[in-house]
């Protein structure tokens, strides 16, 4: 199979790697003159465009991977289904629901897989903590953080950037859509776009809330998930432990295979794309996610 990849920044370069390592790396799309000096050193057997468009021409490419910024997302996977490729794009997987729309009529009708990078879903510790959730009685509620300090994005705010994670995550682990009760956002640099949000929503009878900010000294990646006899804690950023189990004020450590999301993602769409089979992660349930954000 070969793969294309549009977008080789910092998270398309992980992407890359992950496709050379897997064999599949056939073309690399990329704007930026600096980008292709680094293609022809790291890659040198790769194929490098400067236009989407003459990588969609490349008759013996099969599929593509979207890593650009957001705004261009619905431009270059509908660009992309109408040259009869298979299609990851990164989360968001278009800035509207109209748009996310859209691709899914358009994928059906190419006979195409699409599929959106919400690459939390792709981590153990998510399943595991999906697994633990069935042992810990009725769900109370859940709280999740993403904080960090980050330059402010150019076109969208910590909803889409940081807060699609946890949505995305808590709709599987609920296996509810969810609603909306309350959202309170700040423009605090004064850009036009939100850089911090608290979001109340209502999944399955279950209470969450998520609080994302770019503007935080610390880097904060935890959801806890309170039940009537037990809570868990998923701390992304611990280095050993992520996951723990607390119960009548003892604390038990969860041990997990240290693999990297990105490449069971990767993977996942690779054998998508063979079987012809829908993905984990496909645009409906990416559309299910933007629902609850727009």
């Amino acid at each position: 199979m070969n793969v294309g990849l549009i977008g080789c920044g910092l998270w398309g370069r992980n992407i890359a790697r992950n496709l050379h390592n897997m064999g599949v790396l056939h073309a690399i799309c990329d704007r930026e003159e600096a980008t292709c000096g680094y293609v022809r050193a790291t890659y040198p057997e790769v194929l490098f465009y400067y236009r989407p468009v003459d990588l969609f021409c490349l008759k013996e490419l099969d599929a593509v991977v979207i890593a650009t910024n957001t705004e261009s997302h619905y431009r270059l996977a509908s660009g992309a289904l109408l040259a009869s490729l298979d299609v990851l794009v990164e989360k968001p997987m278009a800035t509207t629901v109209e748009e996310a729309e859209r691709l899914i009529k358009l994928a059906g009708e190419q006979q195409r897989v699409l599929m959106a990078g919400h690459v939390f879903l792709y981590n153990t510790a998510v399943h595991k903590l999906k697994e633990l959730m069935l042992d810990i009685g009725p769900v109370r509620y859940i709280y999740s953080q993403r904080l960090a300090t980050f330059p402010p994005r150019e076109h969208v705010g910590v909803l889409l950037d940081l807060a699609i994670h946890d949505v995305s995550i808590v709709q599987w682990l609920t296996d509810s859509v969810g609603t909306k009760v309350h959202v309170s956002m700040s423009d605090l640099t004064g850009n036009g776009l939100e850089d911090f949000a608290s979001l109340h929503l209502l999944m399955a009878n279950v209470d969450v809330w998520v609080d994302v900010s770019w503007m935080y000294p610390h880097k904060v990646r935890q959801m806890v998930v309170v039940g009537k006899e037990k809570t868990l804690v998923w701390d992304d950023m611990a280095r050993e432990f992520k996951l723990e189990v607390h119960e009548a004020g003892t604390r038990s450590l969860i041990a997990l295979p240290d693999d990297e999301p990105l490449r069971r993602e990767l993977e996942h769409f690779l054998a998508c794309c063979a079987n012809r089979t829908q993905p984990f992660t496909d645009g409906k349930s990416a559309l299910k996610v933007l629902e609850v954000l727009l």
